[in-house]
């Protein structure tokens, strides 16, 4: 399988880290950009430098069966450690479960230890294989599209290093990649969703292939009934079901038997399937890194497909920003970031049809109404003026604080910087 000019440039650049003496690269790359080409390639290239063999390990049987698939496309034979698989240990590249490596008397032997979904790395479940990567002075390469984890602990120093290989702005314009269209409510709701979501989804997306992430296995169970009443096949997955059950449920969405797949915590990493045109946030999403791992699934390039449409009941885009913008990574536990924090400002959205999108444009590229500019006048309020008490005067600047702390917390900014726009604001510090 030829490797694309990004993909190369990222070989190089890994490549080039191995020679220079470093221990450890995390390679970050959006959904559907190919990072398990990549990091198949490099690892066996530094493995046979090496020589010797390649670990990959995964969490979850979907990761580990689409990761062999994928590495046998490019050209290198696998073995499976895992329960449900024969082993072979004659294979140069062995894909593992975390699980039953945990389990296992004795690691196999291994030169180079790619994690897939690297920030799972430094959990506790994976520390004692983490450790035995260190005792062997084995090259560690990480995959993951979000270097972020819900704790806050950072991948260093597992990883020391970090490649960013591709932004999706990129893969875009090479057509890697398809732009994602975001719909959102005119406000961020934090306990409940914008609309009933079959009925969202029957005015926006009718028809289309659609992930449905929803809050809990019941709600997701709801949502599913909730289509089949009004006459469309829809499944659903989750985490309780037998490997078997899910397994079934996914085949019938790839074959079209169902058109609509509702999941709780299943379908966030690894599910890579080109035709999917819509993905529903029909829950709240408490992260940076969920946020860009579910509005990826759908933004595969296929066919006829012209963009990846997100409808996102809960404003949860209006926090983290459209799904295309380029972003900042830390290895070191620093929140995930959008490069221009300005954009989450200047961000609007179409009367016409909910859609979010950049304040550049002029015409909506979902409903193709004209984008009204905005005006400079100013609205009159017939409020009658009374005089101001100290109390007022104080609970306005405590209303200011509390504005500037929460705007700090989504822009992951510190502490600093909101003592200074108080200080700009009202001459002294909070």
């Amino acid at each position: 399988m030829k490797l694309r000019n990004y993909q190369l440039k990222g070989l190089e650049k890994t490549l080039r880290m191995h020679e220079q003496g470093k221990r450890s690269v995390v390679l970050v790359m959006p959904p559907g950009a190919g990072k398990t080409v990549l990091g198949s390639t490099a690892s066996i290239e530094i493995g046979r430098r090496r020589m010797g063999s390649v670990l990959w390990v995964a969490h979850r049987k979907e990761l580990i069966k689409q990761a062999a698939s994928t590495i046998k496309k490019v050209g290198f034979d696998t073995g499976i450690i895992a329960p449900w698989a024969k082993p072979d240990p004659s294979k140069p590249i062995q894909v593992a479960s975390i699980q039953t490596l945990r389990l296992a008397g004795e690691l196999p032997p291994f030169e180079v230890v790619v994690w897939d979904e690297a920030h799972h790395a430094v959990s506790d479940d994976w520390i004692i294989l983490a450790k035995e990567c260190r005792r062997r002075k084995a090259f560690l390469i990480g995959l993951t599209a979000t270097p972020e984890r819900k704790d806050g602990r950072g991948l260093y120093p597992l990883f020391s290093n970090m490649i960013v290989v591709a932004t999706p702005r990129k893969l875009i314009s090479e057509g890697f990649l398809v732009p994602t269209e975001v719909l959102v409510p005119s406000r961020f709701i934090e306990d409940g969703v914008a609309d009933m979501p079959v009925i969202l989804w029957e005015r926006h997306a009718r028809g289309t292939k659609t992930i449905v992430f929803c809050e809990s296995v019941e709600h997701s169970r709801a949502i599913r009934d909730e289509f089949g009443e009004h006459g469309w096949k829809a499944g659903h997955v989750d985490g309780d079901m037998t490997s078997r059950e899910r397994d079934r449920v996914i085949k019938k969405f790839i074959s079209g038997r169902i058109d609509i797949l509702c999941n709780c915590q299943i379908l966030t990493e690894g599910f890579d399937l080109p035709p999917i045109q819509t993905v529903m946030l029909a829950r709240r999403v408490g992260s940076h890194s969920l946020y860009l791992q579910m509005t990826g699934r759908g933004s595969r390039p296929f066919e006829d497909k012209k963009s990846n449409l997100v409808l996102d009941l809960t404003g949860t885009a209006k926090l983290f920003g459209l799904p295309d913008e380029d972003r900042v990574f830390s290895l070191k536990g620093r929140p995930i970031s959008l490069k221009d924090t300005s954009s989450l400002d200047k961000m609007r959205k179409c009367k016409a049809c909910g859609m979010l999108f950049a304040r550049r444009l002029t015409t909506c590229t979902h409903c193709g109404m004209p984008i009204e500019k905005d005006g400079k006048s100013r609205r009159v309020y017939k409020d009658r003026l009374h005089k101001m008490t100290k109390s007022e005067a104080e609970a306005y600047k405590q209303a200011q604080l509390d504005r500037w702390t929460d705007y700090a917390r989504i822009h992951a900014k510190p502490d600093e910087w909101i003592e200074q726009q108080f200080f700009k604001k009202f001459g002294r510090m909070p």
